[in-house]
């Protein structure tokens, strides 16, 4: 069959051979970027592949051009070359129409076939062979930049080829990288993905080879990139509703100690990806909270807060991950106050943090105040008082607000806390709260804020009187808990 016409003002493929067989550059008219494709001359759909077919930068590629190329990879027999190409061409972050153009020419299924069972069934694969297998996974991660084609994947029957891929043993470094680089790709922000991988019981296979790692090099090794990649893998396949049996697995298999391990200066690449699986794995059950602290897990957590080297997106993570721990676990507060971990909390609570470093910050600290006397004074001693209460002047969002009002109703507990709140000015902040000035929505709160603040300190009750006359004054002697029943919660009467 005769090949397709040329564009206009393009060589035809047969001209651009020179007497020996190969490509002419000058005739070819090659760019900077082009590149030469071998591959035989063969016939695949009705399109003629020449020896030695230029392909074009990506950009300048057109239509013909890319169908070619997808064509190609059906019908040669060492595919490797002209998937390294197509994994150069999807490369770019920003290109989304030359993703949708080579999944439109139907690369999907091609790639995910080149993964296939039989592929796999050499205990040692080829040389050629792990090439394809990098060049496929490698494509297909850019593909799965675009989320819409996550679902694609799937439904090409992706997952159960990266999971026997993550079962083949002594791949190379390169290849071991491709592969969770796809795998956290695929199932990033994926939920459906996410499930089916856990169902095949991926975390749980994870774990086990981050504490093979482990076992083999140095844990202090910070270049050692297939370590950092199992990290990022496991927090993109898991999620916080997984059944707390896997949790459970995924502890006892050593992968809550390679998390702990991680979040030491040696992986700061990972330190993210770390904090939001320890949270994933630990923060909804006591039980797996106890296992953090027995893997002395809140530590660097702690220490992560004020550390110099500490991205914002990391400082985020661990509050929020010791914010959830010590809702759930009182002895993980006990562990952060010996951590000296209250100073950095409160500098947290800073207006200059973003907003929701300070509510996840503020609502640490009225975790660590709920029923510990000793942690209430020394909050109070770290300057929580003060911070808790510029919170409440400048904050604006009913979460962050709420977090602030709660603070206050528990170090309210301690009698001094009362005099400090009025020396510092706080009363008419709290009022303003409690009549509605500042928003509605936690008026009840404000007002048994008031409440404990006065059951402990007279003056404190003199001079929210005076500021609230008869009618507000009453509603704060006999405020309870907002949604709790009278009989429930007795009110405070002062």
């Amino acid at each position: 069959q005769k090949p397709p016409p040329p564009p206009p003002g393009e060589a035809s493929d047969v001209s651009m051979l020179n007497a020996s067989g190969g490509i002419d550059p000058a005739a070819a008219g090659m760019v900077g970027g082009g590149q030469i494709v071998a591959v035989d001359a063969q016939v695949a759909n009705g399109q003629l592949v020449p020896a030695g077919y230029y392909m074009p930068p990506a950009a300048q590629m057109s239509e013909h051009e890319l169908q070619n190329l997808i064509n190609a990879l059906r019908i040669e027999r060492e595919p490797q070359d002209i998937l390294e190409r197509l994994s150069e061409i999807t490369a770019s972050k920003q290109d989304e129409d030359i993703r949708r153009r080579v999944v439109e020419a139907g690369a999907i299924p091609l790639l995910v076939g080149f993964l296939s069972p039989n592929w796999l069934s050499n205990i040692m694969p080829s040389t050629k062979q792990l090439l394809v297998f990098r060049w496929s996974l490698q494509t297909l991660t850019h593909l799965t930049r675009t989320r819409d084609y996550r679902d694609t994947v799937r439904e090409a029957g992706l997952l159960p080829k990266l999971v026997a891929l993550l079962l083949l043993k002594k791949l190379p470094t390169s290849v071991q990288q491709a592969l969770l680089q796809c795998l956290i790709n695929v199932t990033a922000g994926n939920k459906p993905n996410q499930v089916m991988l856990q169902e095949e019981g991926v975390p749980l296979l994870l774990a086990r080879l981050m504490d093979q790692v482990l076992k083999e090099v140095d844990p202090d090794e910070a270049a050692h990139a297939v370590f950092r990649f199992l990290v990022l893998a496991l927090n993109a396949v898991l999620t916080a509703d997984m059944p707390y049996e896997e949790k459970s697995d995924v502890v006892q298999a050593g992968g809550l100690a390679a998390l702990v391990t991680a979040l030491g200066p040696a992986h700061i690449d990972a330190h993210v990806d770390a904090v939001q699986s320890i949270n994933k794995l630990c923060s909804s059950n006591i039980g797996l909270c106890t296992a953090l602290r027995e893997h002395n897990g809140v530590t660097p957590l702690v220490f992560l807060l004020d550390w110099d080297h500490a991205t914002p997106a990391v400082v985020k993570s661990a509050i929020i991950c010791l914010m959830n721990c010590s809702r759930r676990d009182v002895n993980v507060r006990d562990d952060i106050c010996s951590e000296m971990g209250i100073t950095p909390i409160v500098a947290l609570m800073d207006r200059g943090q973003e907003r929701i470093i300070v509510e996840k910050a503020t609502w640490t600290l009225n975790n660590l105040a709920t029923g510990s006397a000793a942690n209430q004074e020394a909050v109070r001693a770290a300057g929580g008082v003060k911070a808790t209460l510029a919170v409440l002047e400048w904050a604006r969002d009913a979460p962050t607000m709420k977090a602030a009002l709660a603070t206050i109703i528990h170090l309210a507990e301690d009698p001094e806390t009362g005099d400090e709140v009025l020396a510092a000015g706080g009363i008419p902040v709290l009022v303003k709260h409690a009549k509605g000035e500042v928003s509605n929505a936690h008026k009840d709160i404000a007002l048994l804020a008031l409440n404990k603040l006065a059951v402990h300190s007279p003056a404190v009750g003199a001079k929210v009187q005076e500021l609230t006359g008869e009618e507000l004054w009453s509603a704060v002697q006999v405020a309870v808990l907002p949604g709790a029943a009278a009989s429930a919660v007795p009110a405070n009467r002062i």
